[in-house]
């Protein structure tokens, strides 16, 4: 799923930053991405802190990702980049708006 979702991007780089179950993600993961540890999960904005010098020689844009992410799609992501580039953006972000509500978890209301 992880090379499906980015292929379209023809991304130069990939860096996954793991840290609650690390050992499991890059199992899975393995050969297809550069791993960064984040010992504290302190949020998105520090888990980005933690790529940084992995990430600091490099030129162009930077694309975030959550991992809990499962339903966007390759496509999305070429979109979402092509807005960017073609707007001169410094920032994007990518929402979306759901017709109705789905609750994973059985205890939400």
């Amino acid at each position: 799923m992880f090379s499906v979702v980015l292929e379209p991007s023809h991304p130069e780089k990939t860096v996954t930053v793991v840290g609650h179950k690390a050992e499991l993600v890059e199992q899975v993961l393995a050969g297809q991405t550069e791993f960064v540890k984040q010992t504290e999960q302190l949020g998105t904005g520090h888990a980005v802190m933690m790529a940084e010098p992995v990430l600091e020689a490099l030129e162009g844009h930077t694309l975030v990702i959550a991992g809990d992410t499962p339903l966007i799609t390759g496509e999305s992501l070429k979109h979402l980049i092509d807005f960017h580039i073609n707007h001169k953006n410094v920032a994007t972000i990518l929402t979306a708006e759901a017709a109705e509500s789905i609750w994973l978890w059985p205890d939400c209301p």
